[in-house]
C-alpha cells in the first residue's frame, strides 16, 4: 500500500496545480515530507499518537500542549529493542504494569473532548521523555472521530482525519526521536533474539525502513510487531514500534 501512496504521490507533485485543488476539496491530503518537524504536530507537543493499520505513526491533534516537544537524542538499535520489549510486549497492554516500567518517565493524564458533545471524551495517558512518547491504546476512541491526524511513512505524510477503525486497539506504541540512527539492522538483530524468530516482513531502504513480526498467541489471536523509520538519511529520525492484537 504504501508503494501505491508513493506513486500516487509522484503524480500530486507532477501537478501543483491539481494538487492544490484537490487539497480544497478532499479531507484527505497527501504531500512529501521535506519540511522540518519543528512547529508542527510531528513535535509531539499537542497530538497524541496511535498507529494506524499499516503499522505507521498517526498524530491526533488536540488543542492544548500537553508536553514539551520532542528532542532528539542518540539511541542504538539495541537499546531501541530492549525499550520496546521492556515497556510494551512484557506490559501486556496494561496501564499499571506499564507505570512500573516506566517509573523514570513522566506520566500524562489528559481528557480529549469530542468534536460532537455525543461522543463523549477521551481519557488519554501518555509516557513521557524528552525523546520519546510510549502509549496504550485498550479501548473505544470514537471520541476522537473527526479529529485531523497527520500520519508519516516513508516518504510522505497523509493529513486526514481520525477513523477508529484505521488504528491498532490493544496496542502499545513507542515512538522516538533520534540523532545518528540510520540502519535498523541492530535493532532487528535485538529484538529477534528477543522474540525467538525472524520477521514476517524486512523492507530497508536509504532513507526509511518498515516491517513487522506476527507472534502467534494461545488463544488464536496473533500479535504483531511493527516499526515504521522514517528519514534515516538525516541528522534526526523519526522512529515507531508498535506491539499490537490482531484478531484471529
Amino acid at each position: 500500500m504504501a508503494d501505491n501512496r508513493s506513486r500516487i504521490l509522484t503524480v500530486l507533485l507532477a501537478s501543483s496545480a491539481l494538487a492544490a485543488g484537490s487539497a480544497a476539496l478532499s479531507q484527505t491530503n497527501m504531500m512529501s515530507a521535506k519540511g522540518d518537524w519543528r512547529g508542527t504536530v510531528l513535535d509531539g507537543s499537542q497530538a497524541v499518537i496511535a498507529t494506524n493499520k499499516y503499522g505507521e505513526p498517526t498524530f491526533i491533534r488536540i488543542e492544548e500542549e500537553i508536553t514539551a516537544p520532542f528532542v532528539p537524542a542518540p539511541l542504538e538499535g539495541e537499546a531501541l529493542a530492549d525499550d520496546v520489549k521492556a515497556l510494551c510486549i512484557d506490559t501486556q497492554y496494561d496501564v499499571a504494569k506499564l507505570d512500573a516500567a516506566a517509573a523514570s518517565w513522566t506520566r500524562i493524564d489528559h481528557t480529549i473532548s469530542a468534536v460532537k458533545e455525543k461522543w463523549g471524551a477521551y481519557d488519554a495517558v501518555v509516557w513521557v521523555s524528552p525523546a520519546a512518547r510510549v502509549q496504550i491504546w485498550n479501548g473505544s476512541s470514537d471520541a476522537l472521530k473527526n479529529t485531523r491526524v497527520l500520519s508519516r511513512w516513508r516518504g510522505g505524510m497523509t493529513d486526514t482525519v481520525f477513523n477508529p477503525k484505521r488504528i491498532m486497539n490493544q496496542a502499545c506504541n513507542y515512538t522516538v526521536m533520534t540523532t545518528g540512527f540510520s540502519s535498523p539492522d541492530a535493532f532487528l538483530a535485538r529484538m529477534t533474539q528477543h522474540l525467538g524468530q525472524e520477521p514476517k516482513k524486512v523492507v530497508t531502504k536509504e532513507k526509511w525502513a518498515d516491517g513487522h513480526w506476527m507472534i502467534d498467541n494461545e488463544d488464536g489471536s496473533k500479535t504483531r510487531i511493527g516499526w515504521s523509520m522514517t528519514s534515516l538519511a538525516k541528522p534526526e529520525q523519526l522512529l515507531h514500534v508498535s506491539v499490537a492484537r490482531v484478531e484471529k
